[in-house]
């Protein structure tokens, strides 16, 4: 489920690195969450190709929209179709919504045992990594209807 979860959180980065006029700050965000987690993907297609697995792209599960953070197709739409000046604060929400739900599925993957290192190593990093990209977004949401701050 990790990998569908984490393929949505590359498209919405990015969806909004594409725009023009993104603040520096925000962008940069996007750009390491879009290929941190592109990374994430592909060592994880081929620990399971290693496992004798289909790469976990090619099943297209994974959890329902609402569920560990995962959005509607319509609010992915809405990001594609916001200005820069409304997908900026709109991206940033959304993405803390996303990651929150992936660091809740991975405390309750830790919480339940189960052995793989492989797992439970990404799991770890999963929690480590979105809390602080978490606390770096929320530092750059607007306040008080304030714009987010360039660079």
């Amino acid at each position: 489920m990790m990998v569908v979860h984490h393929e949505q959180a590359v498209r919405m980065s990015r969806a909004l690195v594409a725009k023009p006029g993104v603040p520096e700050r925000v962008r940069l965000i996007a750009d390491f969450i879009a290929h941190d987690q592109q990374r994430e993907i592909d060592e994880t297609n081929a620990w399971l190709t290693a496992w004798g697995h289909e790469p976990a792209k090619a099943h297209k599960h994974g959890a329902a929209p609402g569920t560990h953070g995962m959005l509607t197709e319509a609010q992915l739409r809405g990001l594609d179709a916001a200005t820069t000046e409304q997908a900026t604060p709109m991206f940033l929400r959304l993405m803390i919504e996303h990651h929150t739900g992936a660091i809740t599925a991975s405390r309750s993957l830790l919480d339940g045992g189960g052995r793989n290192v492989y797992i439970h190593g990404l799991a770890k990093h999963v929690i480590n990594e979105q809390s602080a990209e978490n606390d770096a977004m929320r530092a750059l949401l607007p306040t008080g209807g304030a714009a987010a701050e360039a660079g």
